[in-house]
C-alpha cells in the first residue's frame, strides 16, 4: 500500500477511487484507506449498520487474477499494535471478491488464530454469493450489528436483502463478545495476491491487467437505540434550539449555545459549538433560551461518508417512502401525506421514518 494519489483520489465525479498498479518492473501497489474513528459499536440494546455503495473492479478471466476489493471493520483495538490480536477482536469482512469472480463473500473472523470455533484462518463466512452486475455498476454492502434480539446477530445485505446471518449462541459468548462489543473501525482496499484468491487460483500474473480501480460512492454508519439520551442546552436565543450532545446536525443547522448562534458546517454529533472546525460562529444573541424536546433522533447515522455524497440525481417527482430503500441527497418522498427532503444519502430502515429522524430528513 501507498499513500500516492495515483493510487487513491477521488474522480470528481463524487467517487472514492482506490487503484491498483503495476510498474515496469511487475511491483505493485494499491491503496488503503481507514476511518480515523474506532468507536462505531453498536450500544447494548441498539444496533450498528455500516453500509457503502461500491463497484467491484471491472475485470474478469485472466486478467483479473490476484484482484481482492475489500470493505470490512476491525475491532478498535487492533489500531494501536498493528492488528498482532487479530482475529480476537473481531474482523467483519463486509464485502469481499476475488479474481473477479462477481461475487460476495461475506466473513466474521473471531477467536484464535489458527482453527478454534471460529474456525480460522477461514472464519465463520456466508461462502461464495452471486453478485450479478456487481463490477460494471454500483451495489450497496452492508453489515447490521444487531443487540436488541436474542441471540443477538451480525446480518449481512446485498442491495437491501439479508443473504447471511449468524447467531451469538453459535459460537461461546467470550469469543462472541471479544469480537463485537466494542468500537470498530472502518476499512476500504484492493489487494493483489494473497491467500484468499491463492485458494480461487492464485495470481497475480503476467496477465493481470493493472489499473482497474474499486469505485466508491458513498460510506456511512449508522446506529440506533441502547442509549441514553442527553437534556439540550438552553442556549439563549430566542426562538433557536439550544446544542444538544446527543443530537445529529447536519450543514445549515443552527443551534444556541452560551448566548450565541451557531451553524453547522457538515455532519457532527457531540461536537461543542466554538470548535471553528465545525460550527460557524453567527455572533451573540440575546433573549430568553427556547424550550426544545430533550429526546434525540432515534437512529441517526454516527459519522459523516469519507468520500462525497452519492451522485444519484433524485426523481423528477416524489415517491412513496418505503423501508430497505437507498435514497439520495436532495431526493423527496411522501410520508402519510407529507412530503420531505432527504438530507444524507442512506439506506432506510424500519423505524426510520422521515418523522422520527430529523438527521435524515426534511419537512418540506
Amino acid at each position: 500500500m501507498t499513500n500516492s494519489t495515483n493510487n487513491v483520489y477521488q474522480d470528481g465525479g463524487g467517487n472514492l477511487v482506490i487503484k491498483p498498479i503495476r510498474d515496469g518492473a511487475g511491483n505493485w501497489t494499491s491503496g488503503r484507506v481507514e476511518t480515523q474513528r474506532t468507536d462505531f459499536a453498536a450500544p447494548a440494546g441498539g444496533k450498528v449498520r455500516m453500509e457503502a455503495r461500491i463497484q467491484q473492479p471491472n475485470v474478469s478471466g485472466a486478467a483479473a487474477a490476484g484482484y481482492w476489493p475489500a470493505f470490512w471493520a476491525l475491532g478498535a483495538a487492533a489500531r494501536p499494535v498493528g492488528a498482532t490480536n487479530w482475529p480476537s477482536i473481531g474482523e467483519w469482512d463486509i464485502m469481499e471478491d476475488i479474481n473477479g469472480r462477481s461475487s460476495v463473500f461475506s466473513t466474521l473472523h473471531c477467536g484464535v488464530a489458527s482453527g478454534g470455533v471460529c474456525n480460522e484462518t477461514t472464519g465463520l463466512g456466508s461462502g461464495e454469493h452471486a453478485c450479478s452486475g456487481c463490477q460494471t455498476g454500483f451495489h450497496t454492502y452492508a453489515v447490521e450489528y444487531d443487540r436488541s434480539v436474542s441471540p443477538e446477530q451480525l446480518r449481512f445485505y446485498l442491495d437491501g436483502s439479508n443473504y447471511f446471518t449468524l447467531n451469538s449462541n453459535q459460537i461461546d459468548a467470550t469469543t462472541w463478545n471479544n469480537a463485537t462489543h466494542h468500537g470498530m473501525f472502518v476499512i476500504l482496499n484492493v489487494a493483489i495476491g494473497g491467500g484468499f484468491p491463492g485458494a480461487f487460483g492464485g495470481g497475480p500474473t503476467g496477465s493481470t491487467q493493472s489499473g482497474v480501480p474499486m469505485l466508491v460512492d458513498y460510506v456511512a454508519v449508522y446506529q440506533s437505540g441502547g442509549g441514553t439520551t442527553t437534556a439540550p442546552t438552553t442556549g439563549g436565543c430566542t426562538g433557536l434550539a439550544g446544542w444538544n450532545s446527543s443530537a445529529v446536525y447536519v450543514g445549515g443547522n443552527a443551534v444556541s449555545y452560551n448566548g450565541h448562534k451557531y451553524t453547522a458546517k457538515w455532519w457532527t454529533q457531540g461536537e461543542t459549538p466554538g470548535q471553528a472546525d465545525v460550527w460557524a460562529d453567527n455572533g451573540a444573541c440575546s433573549g430568553g433560551a427556547t424550550t426544545v424536546p430533550t429526546t434525540a433522533p432515534t437512529t441517526a447515522p454516527t459519522t459523516k461518508a469519507p468520500t462525497t455524497n452519492p451522485t444519484t440525481q433524485p426523481p423528477s417527482g416524489s415517491t412513496t417512502w418505503a423501508a430497505y430503500t437507498a435514497y439520495a441527497v436532495g431526493q423527496v418522498v411522501t410520508y402519510n401525506g407529507v412530503s420531505y427532503r432527504c438530507l444524507q444519502g442512506h439506506t432506510s430502515l424500519p423505524g426510520w421514518e422521515p418523522p422520527n429522524v430529523a438527521a435524515l430528513w426534511q419537512k418540506i
